[in-house]
Order: C-alpha cells, then structure tokens, then sequence
C-alpha cells in the first residue's frame, strides 16, 4: 500500500544504500507530495539540493487520495504544505487539472512564502490537465529539470552536437 510514511522511508533507503552526498527530488502527484516531504522532514534533507514538482497533490481532498495514503495523511499528520527551505524548487502544474487542482500549487507557493520557505518558481501550463502530454511543454519540463541537476552538482552542460560548440 501507497503511504506518505513508506514513500518516504523508500527515498531514504535509496539515498543511503547508494550513499548519496547531493539529490534532485522529482516527483508527480502524490510523488510530488512525497518529495516535497522529503526536502522538508527526512533525516536526509539536507542532501536534497533541488525540488521538481508535477502537478503535487499539496492538500488535496482526502476523497481525492487513495484510502491508504488517506489513513497515513491522518494518522501521521502530515502536513498539507510541508516547508521546505534552502533549495530551489519548481512546480509544474496544468491550469486545467482537475484531479489536483492548480489551486493546490498557489497555495502551497503562498504558504512556502508566509513561512519563510522557499518560494517555488510556478510554471502554469497553460490549458494543461494532470498529465504532460504535450510535448513541447515535456521538453521545457525536462530542460528544467536538467538545468536544476546541472546547478545542484556544479556542472557545466555541454553544448548541443548540433550546434558544433564545445
């Protein structure tokens, strides 16, 4: 079963097994709750250096959520908007979406900014539902992703074979 608790743990096991110094936390919907969970409360939140979000499910209706991530949300207490400090963080979100609202993500921005976190970047897809399927607006998010692993590790990108730079 789906809960915030077990995603969590799976995350840190990860980091520890693989014995991660810096992580780029992506996630989507309910994965995108969990990452932001992560950077905010895992004992390893001070080796995640970015945040890339995908429409999360910040606050969403208990109704909305399966009935074990819905149990977990209550027994454990986890916050509708963890906050999450000290890294850049990206939200990507289709102003169409209806199974987690845009408004989840406006909300969870202003609570980031009343409380002293991180100010996501909020990028509104415009017309966008709950999955990318455009793929113009696939290739920004994944230009956007590769720029947040390139700046939390301090690389360089390499110039497109295309473009005959070096």
């Amino acid at each position: 079963a789906y809960t915030v608790s077990r995603a969590m743990k799976v995350v840190d096991k990860l980091i520890e097994q693989h014995k991660l110094d810096k992580v780029v936390l992506a996630g989507h919907s309910f994965g995108g709750y969990v990452a932001a969970n992560v950077a905010s409360r895992s004992k390893h939140k001070g080796k995640i250096k970015a945040l890339t979000l995908l429409a999360p499910a910040f606050n969403t209706p208990t109704k909305k959520i399966e009935g074990q991530a819905r149990r977990d949300m209550e027994l454990a207490k986890h916050p509708a908007f963890p906050l999450v400090k000290g890294m850049p963080i990206t939200i990507h979100h289709g102003s169409a979406d209806t199974a987690v609202p845009l408004k989840a993500s406006q909300s969870f921005k202003t609570h980031q900014k009343s409380k002293g976190g991180t100010v996501p970047r909020l990028r509104t897809i415009t017309g966008g539902d709950h999955i990318i399927r455009d793929k113009g607006q696939e290739k920004a998010l994944l230009a956007d992703f590769a720029k947040q692993i390139h700046k939390a590790f301090g690389l360089t990108p390499k110039a497109s074979a295309k473009s005959g730079k070096r």
